[in-house]
Parts: C-alpha cells; sequence; structure tokens
C-alpha cells in the first residue's frame, strides 16, 4: 500500500515544526508574558509610558533587541549544544525511555496534573547597567536565559532530549526553538505601543497556552521514548 509522500514529509518535518512552536509558547507563557513590557523597557532604556506613545526611534529600539536575542541565543544553543552531545554519547534504549519520560513528566506539569515546585526557583543576575551601557541588551539576553527555569526550563529541556535522540538533527531544533522565542521580541520592537496592547489581551488565555505546551510536550516525549525521532529526513 502507497503513503501520500506529503503526509509522510509533514509527518517527518513535524518535530521541526513542533519545535518553531514551542519557542513561540515559550514567549507566552505565564511567566514571560506579563514581564514583557518590563524587559522591552530595560531593553530599550525607556520607560513604559515611553514605549506605549510610540515616539522612540524603532531602529536603535531593533537594534537593542537583537543585542538581547542574540544574548540568550548564544546561551540556548551552547548548553544546549553541549547536553546534546552527552545525551548521544550515553546513548541506550534505557536512556531513550528516560528522556522521554522526562519530557513527558513537563508535559504532565504544565497541564497540572502535579507541579513540579523546584521549577519555579529562579536565578537573576543583576548587573551594573551603566558600567556595561552598550553590551546591556546583549547581557541581560544572557541572563533570561540562564535565570528563567520555569519559564524555560521544561520546553527548552524536551528540545535538548529532542535533539539527543537524534544529534545530526539537534542543532535544527535548538535553532528553531530559539529563533520561535526571539522573533516575536524583534516583532515587537517594531510595533510597540499596538504590540504590547495586544499581549496584554493574551493574559486571559494563559492557561490555554499552558495545555497546549503540555500537550506537545507530551507529544515530543513519546516521540523520544518510542524512537521516533530517528526517522527525521530533513532532505525529505
Amino acid at each position: 500500500m502507497q503513503i501520500d509522500t506529503t503526509l509522510l514529509e509533514l509527518f517527518f518535518k513535524a518535530p521541526l515544526i513542533a519545535s518553531f512552536l514551542a519557542g513561540i509558547l515559550s514567549f507566552l507563557s505565564p511567566c514571560i508574558l506579563p514581564l514583557i513590557p518590563a524587559y522591552m523597557s530595560y531593553i530599550s532604556g525607556a520607560t513604559l509610558d515611553e514605549l506605549k506613545n510610540g515616539k522612540l526611534n524603532r531602529s536603535i529600539i531593533f537594534a537593542k533587541s537583537l543585542a538581547f536575542v542574540l544574548g540568550f541565543s548564544m546561551v540556548f544553543m551552547v548548553v544546549g549544544m553541549a547536553l546534546q552531545s552527552v545525551i548521544h554519547l550515553v546513548r541506550s534504549p534505557i536512556v531513550q525511555y528516560i528522556c522521554g519520560g522526562v519530557v513527558i513528566v513537563f508535559g504532565l506539569h504544565f497541564l497540572g496534573v502535579f507541579r513540579l515546585k523546584w521549577l519555579y526557583t529562579t536565578k537573576r543576575f543583576d548587573f551594573e547597567w551603566k558600567a556595561f551601557k552598550c553590551i546591556a541588551p546583549f547581557v541581560l539576553g544572557m541572563s533570561f536565559a540562564l535565570g528563567w527555569t520555569p519559564c524555560t526550563g521544561p520546553v527548552f529541556g524536551a528540545i535538548v532530549l529532542a535533539g539527543g535522540a537524534n544529534a545530526q538533527y539537534g542543532s535544527f531544533l535548538l535553532g528553531l526553538y530559539t529563533f520561535g522565542l526571539a522573533l516575536p521580541f524583534l516583532i515587537l520592537s517594531f510595533v510597540l505601543e499596538r504590540g504590547l496592547e495586544v499581549l496584554g489581551r493574551f493574559r486571559k488565555y494563559m492557561r490555554v497556552i499552558e495545555i497546549i505546551s503540555g500537550i506537545l510536550l507530551i507529544i515530543i516525549g513519546v516521540l523520544i521514548a518510542c524512537g521516533s525521532l530517528d526517522a527525521l529526513n530533513l532532505s525529505s
């Protein structure tokens, strides 16, 4: 029996699409979304009122936002690829099941079946911004990646484990996740006043976003445990 090649291509590329969507869902997560106005204020060096009146130089804000996303992207890529290499070296069916099980646990955490209290422990890094004025947005981006465990930890961990299950494409999964998280910041830098207004409306859907994230993680976890990610073929 022949199988539609289009459906096969979609199946094989599903983890890549899921990684990109995971980045966007991380941006919209309940512990990042409410802080976006504050982050944009720190990044731009402007007050919230100045951000909302639309009179700031968008090119400068975009440049600073780009430095911010480069900061957290560098951390995610370096840490993620290092962890994926370790997972790939010790890879075995048992490790595969453990990795898949961990991701499923993260998914159940998002669904609210139970809560992992240690994920709510954050580490913030404070810097004297005057001393690092030129590179402040970049350093803030690194701080964001290193400090906000409950926001990015479970989803980022799932992407790392998924990439560890197939080291050949691990960097693609990490890159798409990072791009999915970075893109909204960059778009927001161009449409600040309108963007902040739209994001404010998303707050009432935070529980829905959590549920979608949980379902996505469970699907990824099952794929990892079953070894289905080995079927990835980006050239198809």
